[in-house]
């Protein structure tokens, strides 16, 4: 697939918003589904009843039924005639099941190409979009500005305003935990799986030692309780 400005413009968006490649192209796949190069449509679907699937299969048993009608002249002689007809409805109930299940079997190849296409189509655009990574050693040096500016806004809109608040810090803390971990599962590379699972016990122990620091402040103990009994200053004169 030629990839267009659109199409670059948005895969330097994902990264610059630290999106993996995996995700870059899931998400590239949905948003331009109509540029995407289309797998081959089958002529109907057998599974639904249309007007062409009834004369195709129409079609199919006169051809089938003719060429019996020849090996019954073959076989039976002057008695083939009699005999065709005397079998005639149920042969055609034959060639009726028949036709149907080459159709369905037709279509499931058919689901079968549609899902080889896409799983090789989505390894060409993961290969594609990774140069869009400012990462990556072919990223086009004129898109840098971009990507760098994209980034930047994004760190901006996420960033929190108050780090001097306790919960703004944990939360800060956990969602870098969160990130770091779930790049742990999707590493290919066993160093860089260590390395990231390094950085995430760090960042464990740092929450850990932070919550031991600035401890949550304790519930308010809120059940309800026996009120103390006044005394009756009536008995006690």
């Amino acid at each position: 697939m030629e990839l267009q400005q659109k199409h670059k413009e948005f895969a330097i968006k994902c990264f610059a918003s630290f999106m993996t490649r995996s995700q870059v192209t899931a998400a590239f796949m949905e948003e331009f589904a109509h540029d995407l190069p289309q797998p081959p449509i089958p002529k109907f679907n057998p599974l639904e009843s249309n007007q062409q699937y009834i004369s195709d299969k129409q079609e199919y048993i006169d051809k089938k039924m003719q060429l019996i009608r020849q090996e019954y002249q073959e076989m039976y002689e002057e008695d083939a005639e009699e005999m065709f007809q005397y079998d005639s409805q149920d042969l055609r109930q034959q060639l009726n099941k028949q036709y149907e299940k080459e159709c369905k079997d037709q279509l499931e190849n058919h689901i079968q190409e549609v899902e080889q296409h896409y799983k090789e189509l989505k390894k060409v655009l993961s290969n594609q979009l990774r140069r869009f990574n400012i990462t990556d050693s072919q990223f086009p040096e004129k898109y840098r500005l971009l990507f760098n500016q994209i980034r930047e806004e994004f760190i901006l809109k996420y960033r929190s305003e108050n780090l001097q608040d306790a919960d703004n810090v944990q939360s800060e803390l956990e969602t870098i935990y969160g990130y770091v971990k779930q790049h742990i599962f999707q590493q290919n590379n066993s160093g860089d799986g260590i390395k990231n699972a390094n950085i995430a016990h760090n960042i464990l122990k740092t929450i850990i030692a932070y919550n031991t620091i600035n401890p949550k402040q304790e519930a308010i103990d809120v059940t309800q309780k026996e009120p103390k009994q006044l005394k009756d200053s009536s008995l006690s004169e």
